[in-house]
């Protein structure tokens, strides 16, 4: 008798489905989230940031900017459980998403030291202040290389042979 090889072809996750299970699963941080239902989720945010960004611009009324940072603060905890549960899919412990805050960290670093380093180029410039421009550039090609790490590891295919995390 041959042996039938099965491959298990997953359904991509739709855009409308994976806003929905976004919000839905906002405190589920088990299970396994597909590609798609991340990257569509990152989509949606993302346009929805932008689209109040061109709204407080446009109409030069602040609040909408406050409505930015509350998108970010409601979105944060359903974008860790999504992480994780995206992880999951590639076969990879959640305990890793610790590795998200290197690239936050960087980009706080490098806001902190850019003004020290356009300031001091501006006012007057001595190898000793280097260092400023130093650790600005620094900070950002760290934060740059951590994010394309992140990028290539959000975006693995999912694992669907000896997954501990599939059920």
């Amino acid at each position: 008798m041959p042996v039938r090889k099965s491959k298990e072809k997953q359904k991509m996750v739709g855009f409308g489905k994976a806003i929905k299970n976004f919000w839905a699963k906002y405190f589920t941080f088990s299970g396994v989230a597909q590609r798609s239902e991340y990257w569509f989720a990152v989509l949606f945010v993302f346009l929805l940031w932008d689209l109040l960004v061109l709204m407080a611009h446009l109409s030069q009324v602040m609040v909408f900017i406050d409505f930015v940072l509350v998108l970010i603060v409601a979105t944060f905890v359903p974008f860790l459980s999504l992480a994780a549960r995206r992880v999951h899919d590639i076969g990879v412990s959640a305990k890793w998403l610790w590795l998200l805050l290197i690239p936050g960290v960087l980009f706080v670093l490098f806001v902190y030291f850019l003004p020290m380093a356009l300031a001091v180029s501006v006012m007057y410039y001595t190898p000793a202040n280097e260092i400023y421009m130093l650790r600005c550039a620094w900070a950002f090609m760290g934060f740059v290389a951590t994010s394309v790490v992140m990028f290539v590891l959000f975006s693995l295919p999912s694992k669907t042979k000896n997954n501990p995390y599939r059920k």
